[in-house]
C-alpha cells in the first residue's frame, strides 16, 4: 500500500483548510497558506513525493488553534525523474523560491521565527532551505536519508526510475556526483545552530534505515542538542503517519 492510499483512509477525518492569504508567494507549488494576524511564528510544511495537502491536515489544525501560521508546499511528481539534471535543477529552483517566500513573509507579515518540517523526500529540500538561513530556528526531518542518490538507488519505491537510468549508463557513482548538492549530510554544518529533530525507523525499506542512521550519527557529532527518535516497527510510511496524526511527537 503506497502513501497516497494509506493517507486517504484517514484524511477524511480532518477538516479542510480555512485559508487566508496575506502574502503572494513566489513558489508556484505552494499548496495552502494560512496566516493568523499578528503571529510571529510560522511553520514551513513540505509534503512528501506523490502526496498532497491532506497529509498535514491534523498538524495544520493544531497550528491554527495555537494562533500560529503555516505555509504548506506540495511537490509535483516530476521532482524526481530519470533526468538527473532536471531533478537537480528542480530542487534548486524550489529551494530558492521558498527562501524568497520566507524573506517576503518576514518582511510583510512580521513573522520572525520559522520552523521547517520535511517528510521523506522533502527532507532534502528542508535541509537545503534551512542551511545558513537565519530566519529558520527549528528543523524537523521525518524519515530522511543522508543523501538522495543512495536511498534512490537502494530503496523499493524508485526501482523503475533506477532501471531507466541504468539504460542511460548512469551508475550509483555517477549519480552521487550529479546529486551531491541534494544530500542532507552536506547541510549539517549549515543547520548546526538550529534546534533539530530527526525521526527514523529501523524497519524502513523505502529510505533504508542505514541511510537515515548515517545522517543521525553525523548530526549527533555536529549539532548541539539534536534529538534523534528511532522506532523499530513503524517503517517508512508508518513513521510519517504517526508524526502527522500526533503532532505533539514533532513538537507541534
Amino acid at each position: 500500500m503506497n502513501l497516497d492510499t494509506t493517507i486517504s483512509l484517514w484524511s477524511s477525518l480532518f477538516d479542510r483548510d480555512n485559508l487566508s492569504t496575506e502574502v503572494e508567494l513566489q513558489n508556484p507549488f505552494s499548496g495552502s497558506v494560512f496566516y493568523n494576524h499578528g503571529s510571529k511564528v510560522a511553520y514551513i510544511l513540505i509534503a512528501p513525493w506523490h502526496s498532497g495537502s491532506y497529509i498535514f491536515s491534523r498538524i495544520k489544525r493544531k497550528i491554527r488553534k495555537s494562533g500560529q501560521a503555516y505555509v504548506q508546499y506540495n511537490l509535483i511528481s516530476d521532482i524526481l525523474s530519470p533526468d538527473v539534471e532536471a531533478t537537480r535543477s528542480y530542487f534548486e529552483i524550489v529551494n530558492q523560491n521558498i527562501r524568497k517566500d520566507i524573506r517576503k513573509i518576514h518582511k510583510e507579515s512580521g513573522v520572525d521565527k520559522f520552523i521547517i518540517v520535511g517528510l521523506s523526500l522533502s527532507c532534502v529540500l528542508a535541509s537545503m532551505i534551512a542551511s545558513k538561513n537565519d530566519l529558520i530556528t527549528d528543523v524537523t526531518l521525518v524519515v530522511p536519508g543522508n543523501t538522495l542518490s543512495e536511498p534512490f538507488w537502494k530503496g523499493l519505491r524508485t526501482t523503475r526510475l533506477k532501471k531507466i537510468m541504468q539504460r542511460d549508463h548512469i551508475t550509483l557513482g555517477l549519480l552521487k556526483k550529479y546529486w551531491l548538492d541534494l544530500a542532507p549530510e552536506e547541510y549539517i554544518e549549515g543547520i548546526r545552530d538550529k534546534r533539530v529533530k530527526i525521526f527514523i525507523s529501523k524497519n524502513d525499506r523505502i529510505i533504508p534505515y542505514r541511510f537515515g542512521k548515517k545522517l543521525a550519527d553525523e548530526a549527533r557529532k555536529s549539532i548541539p542538542g539534536v534529538k534523534v527518535h528511532t522506532n523499530s516497527i513503524l517503517g517508512h510510511y508508518g513513521t510519517v503517519i504517526s508524526c502527522c496524526l500526533f503532532p505533539g511527537k514533532i513538537g507541534i
